[in-house]
């Protein structure tokens, strides 16, 4: 599509909210419902930051549950902003990126 339509800066805008709407609703799948749901939990923020500076402090053993909770929260971040950033280009008709 993208190669058929170069110029079509709203078409690819579309594409870009869509994809990151489907990551966010993974992520949100993940985080919730499914069977991985209770590994996922991360807990409050004060939970969160204590947990990853006894991670930094003493790397050994990994700690699985806070590795795997932090890549679905930084996945859906960047779910996010490929949203919004789809979403200023269909508004606006300017490109993110040349």
């Amino acid at each position: 599509m993208m190669l058929a339509f170069p110029n079509s800066v709203r078409l690819r805008g579309l594409i870009d909210m869509a994809l990151g709407m489907a990551g966010l609703g993974f992520a949100l799948w993940l985080w919730t419902a499914s069977p991985l749901a209770d590994l996922l939990h991360l807990g409050t923020l004060d939970q969160l930051i204590a947990r990853v500076t006894t991670f930094l402090t003493q790397p050994l053993p990994v700690p699985l549950e806070l590795m795997a909770g932090l890549i679905v929260l930084f996945s859906a971040i960047g779910a996010g902003f490929r949203t919004l950033g789809g979403l200023w280009e269909v508004l606006t008709g300017a490109p993110r990126y040349p």
